[in-house]
């Protein structure tokens, strides 16, 4: 599972199901995981402003997607393999 669907009741998830969440994140490329991370604090500080959320993410998302990681994503996918992310 998605670590992005996996939302679970505060205090309701076992030591599995966490150590589960924690091995996907682990697998993720990590500037993606980075960008998630970012992304989120800034909408925490910018609660009421959806649209400065959008603009910042599309401007974070920009050296995301033109990076090594992002084509080692979509050529593992191409070719049914493990992507092997480097944080580039």
């Amino acid at each position: 599972p998605s670590p992005v669907v996996a939302l679970i009741p505060f205090g309701l998830a076992s030591a599995r199901t966490s150590r589960n969440l924690a091995h996907s994140v682990a697998k993720a490329a990590p500037l993606g995981v980075q960008g998630v991370l970012k992304a989120t604090r800034f909408s925490a500080r910018h609660p009421h402003d959806p649209d400065a959320c959008v603009k910042q993410f599309m401007t974070d998302l920009q050296p995301v997607m033109a990076s090594e990681d992002a084509a080692e994503g979509v050529n593992s996918f191409l070719e049914r393999r493990q992507a092997e992310f480097k944080g580039r």
